[in-house]
């Protein structure tokens, strides 16, 4: 069963999270998630952090924030949105600038429901699941991939600036 990682006692309580920031529009309370990424500004056309979004599943997440708000009373949109920040090499020796794209991601509240309930029943189980599941092999092989990606993006990122000393 789910236990309280403080406790160690059974817990039901619901799964929290925290959205890096929350905006209104005096209405309804809009979800805005900021993301950083090492690549150049050529490589960070909208169409390209939209294929970034569905990769990663971010557009899960601004889900999940956006069922956590709804379920403390907070009316939402069916929107957010996702500020990425990416460096620009500065024209100057050793000068690095960053620059943002911010995407509006549609987003569907009824699939985030059915993952909470779902997760909710695997987790009060006594017996954890077999890891040999299709989702469990293709999460290590995605969590593999993004390991391998973020070394690539930070070993780009020290040479940018390790290159002009």
């Amino acid at each position: 069963k789910w236990k309280d990682p403080f406790s160690g006692e059974p817990s039901y309580e619901d799964l929290d999270a925290n959205p890096d920031d929350v905006l209104t529009n005096g209405k309804e309370w809009i979800i805005l998630d900021i993301k950083t990424i090492g690549k150049f500004p050529e490589n960070c056309t909208k169409e390209a952090m939209e294929k970034e979004i569905e990769e990663y599943d971010y557009r899960l997440q601004l889900e999940f924030y956006r069922y956590i708000l709804r379920n403390c009373g907070y009316p939402t949109p069916d929107y957010g949105y996702i500020l990425f920040y990416f460096i620009d090499k500065g024209e100057k020796e050793r000068e690095l600038k960053l620059k943002y794209n911010l995407i509006h991601v549609k987003l569907n509240i009824n699939r985030i429901k059915r993952l909470v309930d779902k997760a909710r029943k695997i987790l009060n189980k006594e017996k954890v699941p077999n890891c040999r599941c299709q989702f469990c092999s293709s999460h290590k092989q995605r969590y593999k991939e993004h390991v391998k990606k973020q070394q690539e993006q930070e070993k780009l990122m020290n040479e940018i600036v390790f290159s002009k000393k």
